[in-house]
């Protein structure tokens, strides 16, 4: 449910006041943290990041949404944040101004409120948030390491919900999936977040109380980690002798398992929960052990050295050979192991009831790539459709389905990724046709050279994508840049007679010109060669792109009224070449041929056949 203005003051008003007391305690009199936090949400509160956050969610957002978001978020908003924390994370992205603001106030306001799990936190954990605040573990700031490892031990020591019980209900599954994902998947963004922050030979500095909250931390996830998803093991206990307690809890928590299997006589089997450690792990909680002998650094307090030790004892009496390289854990039951929730973008729609109840069971799920060919599909109508937010949206989901369902490597799936990611490249040019504001404008070039960029990864040779982040570039005024990827995509295009060269060519041209015309000394007879009096020396690259410029307007015949080579226009079928990344209207599908269309159909799809195969 959309949120009032009313709700929105009175809520952003609360979270000053909650801000203002528990900075205002840990800083003591000065209360200098305080009211920095303070001032930087006011600003916020009077101008709302809608542009920004329009931008990145690839719909309309009001001033009004952008506050609720940041300070009374909704459960769909909730979900929101761990995709937009990501982004934020990541140096240089446009999302990174909203990075310390999600980030305080998740810690200091929406997971401190009564309720908060059922309000905010288990939506933001279904959607990938642990693995979002795991990645910030080892970030710069200290303050944001610190606010990010209080967030990860409030959301495990909730007392609303019991993280040892199997989970019930969809939300609750993939809150599940993504804390195991935050200890096992791409790199155990948590497992080794919280090595580098405690304990001897933790190379990250250290906040009070840091390392015996990481220890803690560890203890936690691997001890839940054991016991709902470890491999079972039989194992004997002498008739008469109590299994240990977590033996106990294993056994009646999953029975269906395999529970104790008494004999009449002699020893009794137990199924056991198990789980493998890497010696990396071993080493680091033998180190615990020790203290910290480094100049600046204490002796663990007892009850971290003690806690260390029992770890040690517990899960070093597991571990074996066959932790293999790159792992931190081992022994986990495949079955047990469904999909990591992924932190992506999926904009609510404002007004929309919020669900609080379980949802009805789900429909037998389609095959990944069935998804993101649908979503693809359902893009290409919004965007013939002119709704290229919708659009943008629709391939996102695409690309989403694709990175849930695990490592596949195949052609066919990197081929489909390079479509949406191409595509959406392809939308968000288009849309920086008609901004909501200029932060909009950059925020669209620089996603869409990244999208182009992502698609060149996962299909080096399709030139489309190539063509895209040229365009992309251009956009955000890199001429030089432009003009070498798009150099660099005709080099590729085998066919020098053919329409797809012609249109890359008649791009290349048209940034070529833009730069003479930058560098060129006014005057219409200026020579390419000539570079303006007291101007910088061009760099070799850019002397090469110049020379090529006049062989380029000789070839194309630019501004004159005889045909291209071949007889057909430069620009090829999807519109004129010279007036830059084309609008919705010139870039909807006419063939599949062209370089100025989305990719429609597979069919005639494949970037190979525009290299050359």
């Amino acid at each position: 449910m959309a949120r009032s203005p009313e709700e929105v003051e009175a809520a952003f008003a609360a979270a000053v006041a909650v801000i203002r007391e528990q900075l205002g305690a840990a800083g003591g009199e000065d209360g200098g943290a305080a009211d920095a936090v303070a001032a930087r949400l006011q600003r916020d509160y009077d101008e709302p990041p809608a542009g920004l956050l329009q931008a990145l969610l690839g719909r309309a957002v009001s001033g009004l949404e952008a506050r609720a978001l940041l300070f009374c978020p909704t459960a769909e908003h909730a979900k929101l944040y761990p995709a937009l924390i990501t982004m934020a994370a990541q140096a240089g992205h446009p999302a990174q101004p909203l990075l310390g603001p999600l980030v305080a106030l998740a810690y200091l306001v929406h997971m401190c409120a009564d309720g908060h799990w059922k309000k905010f936190t288990k939506s933001f954990c279904s959607a990938g948030g642990v693995t979002a605040l795991a990645t910030l573990l080892v970030h710069d700031k200290m303050e944001l390491r610190g606010q990010a490892l209080h967030c990860i031990l409030g959301i495990t020591g909730c007392a609303d919900v019991n993280w040892f019980e199997p989970p019930v209900g969809e939300e609750m599954a993939a809150a599940h999936r993504d804390m195991l994902a935050a200890g096992t998947q791409n790199g155990a963004p948590l497992l080794a977040g919280l090595l580098r922050n405690g304990g001897q030979g933790g190379d990250l500095v250290e906040f009070p109380g840091s390392s015996f909250e990481c220890l803690q931390l560890l203890g936690f996830w691997l001890s839940w980690t054991r016991l709902l998803y470890g491999e079972r093991v039989e194992v004997e206990v002498e008739d008469g002798a109590e299994p240990t307690a977590e033996a106990s809890e294993a056994a009646g928590a999953t029975e269906t398992k395999g529970a104790a299997e008494e004999t009449t006589e002699g020893p009794k089997k137990v199924s056991m929960p198990t789980l493998k450690l890497s010696p990396m792990i071993l080493q680091k909680l033998d180190q615990w052990c020790k203290g910290r002998p480094a100049v600046g650094y204490a002796c663990p307090a007892p009850e971290e050295e003690q806690l260390a030790k029992t770890l040690l004892d517990d899960f070093g009496k597991q571990s074996g050979a066959d932790v293999v390289d790159g792992q931190l854990v081992a022994g986990l039951d495949a079955k047990d192991l469904p999909a990591a929730a992924q932190a992506t973008l999926s904009p609510p729609v404002p007004g929309e009831e919020e669900e609080e109840e379980a949802k009805e069971p789900a429909a037998p799920e389609l095959d990944a790539a069935e998804l993101a060919a649908a979503a693809k599909e359902r893009g290409n109508d919004k965007f013939a459709a002119g709704d290229l937010r919708g659009a943008i949206k629709d391939y996102g989901e695409g690309l989403a389905a694709l990175d849930g369902s695990g490592d596949d490597a195949s052609a066919d799936r990197a081929h489909l990724r390079a479509l949406l990611l191409t595509n959406r490249a392809t939308a968000s040019l288009a849309l920086i046709e008609d901004p909501a504001d200029d932060t909009e404008a950059e925020v669209l070039a620089q996603s869409a050279a990244a999208d182009a960029r992502a698609a060149l990864d996962a299909e080096p040779t399709y030139i489309k994508a190539s063509l895209r982040l040229s365009q992309a570039l251009h956009a955000t005024g890199d001429l030089s840049e432009a003009a070498l990827e798009a150099q660099k995509a005709l080099d590729a295009v085998a066919d020098k007679q053919g329409s797809v060269y012609r249109s890359l060519a008649a791009w290349f041209a048209k940034v070529l010109a833009e730069m003479k015309e930058t560098n060129a000394p006014s005057g219409d007879d200026a020579a390419v060669e000539d570079a303006p009096s007291g101007a910088p020396p061009r760099s070799s690259a850019e002397e090469a792109l110049m020379q090529e410029a006049l062989l380029l307007e000789k070839l194309l015949n630019r501004g004159k009224s005889a045909p291209a080579p071949g007889g057909d226009k430069a620009a090829g079928d999807g519109g004129s070449a010279e007036d830059g990344p084309p609008a919705a209207s010139s870039m909807a599908p006419k063939t599949v041929s062209s370089l100025e269309d989305i990719d429609s159909d597979d069919e005639g799809d494949d970037g190979g056949a525009y290299a050359g195969g």
